[in-house]
């Protein structure tokens, strides 16, 4: 089909939603900003800045915790999402929405904005999301999943009508910033690795696959103990590696890595925690041909910035 792009129209979209901050028709001063984001904040609710431009504040205790209406993840529009599929769907063209952040205890509002679409979005997506996750998080002392991938995109493919046909994943082909989650973490407490790591080394790891990979202590490992930080934040009172780490391996045999897959999965992780200080020039290139590399091989990977919308007809 030929794609066609134009400037989000007013016509294809309705009037937004009532809310209880006004929006000023000419520019802000800072004080007024600061009062309308604290509000929005305070309420869990977003602010539209135009028909296609939401703003909301989101840190990992609004991810935490449940918003006014029980959804939990964080704060989004859902209105802006409905206004983007109607525009996709009427104009029948391609539609895009990119969740940008501007700080560093942002949490990932990918997946609480999938929930919001008004699509069926197949349960593998999630799937697949908590699957690819442990990758491309670690833990700061401000952020306990701080995501190092420059661009992370879902792109739904459906009909005029709202069935959807195919959901694919997409990495940037920036890659990961494998320097801050795993060559070169800072030396401060708080600060970890990529999630991956510590899930391999956890009592999900049956008895046979800690002996045969000679699996240690985290603090065994020169990647990992830099900042002497082994365990998951303390203010994340029920965070549990362990749990985490049988979650992440039902979610790997849920989209078909298990059985030699899986053993060639984990043998590349235990060989990045021992070998990569003596190879680091390789040790990008085994990332990107190693585990994620098996992941390639269960989702489709485009080039992408952003959560796209494709009209199939």
């Amino acid at each position: 089909m030929a794609n066609r792009y134009s400037v989000y129209s007013t016509t294809s979209s309705t009037a937004p939603a009532p809310r209880s901050t006004r929006q000023p028709a000419a520019q802000v001063s800072t004080t007024t900003l600061l009062n309308t984001l604290h509000a929005i904040y305070s309420s869990g609710q977003s602010y539209q800045l135009d028909s296609g431009t939401a703003l909301t504040v989101n840190t990992w205790l609004t991810a935490a915790s449940p918003g006014p209406n029980g959804e939990v993840g964080g704060s989004v529009d859902a209105e802006l999402a409905r206004r983007a599929w109607e525009h996709a769907r009427r104009r029948a063209e391609d539609g895009c929405i990119v969740l940008c952040s501007s700080h560093r205890s942002t949490p990932s509002l990918l997946a609480p904005f999938l929930a919001r679409l008004p699509l069926s979005t197949p349960s593998t997506t999630y799937t697949a999301l908590s699957a690819l996750r442990p990758f491309i998080a670690q833990v700061t002392p401000y952020n306990p999943s701080q995501f190092r991938c420059s661009a992370l995109a879902v792109s739904y493919t459906f009909t005029l009508t709202g069935n959807v046909t195919a959901v694919s994943l997409s990495l940037s082909t920036a890659g990961l910033d494998v320097s801050s989650g795993l060559l070169n973490i800072p030396a401060e407490a708080g600060y970890r690795a990529f999630d991956v790591f510590y899930y391999l080394l956890t009592s999900a790891s049956t008895p046979a696959e800690r002996e045969f990979l000679s699996l240690k202590d985290a603090s065994a490992y020169s990647l990992l103990n830099k900042s002497n930080t082994f365990n998951p934040p303390a203010y994340l009172p029920t965070a549990d590696d362990a749990a985490s780490a049988e979650d992440f391996r039902a979610a790997l045999k849920a989209i078909g890595i298990k059985g030699a897959s899986h053993r060639n999965f984990i043998t590349i992780l235990a060989a990045l925690l021992k070998l990569a200080p003596r190879i680091v020039p390789q040790v990008m290139k085994a990332l990107a041909g190693g585990p994620l590399g098996l992941m390639r091989k269960r989702v489709t990977l485009l080039e992408s910035q952003s959560l796209r919308f494709q009209i199939q007809r």
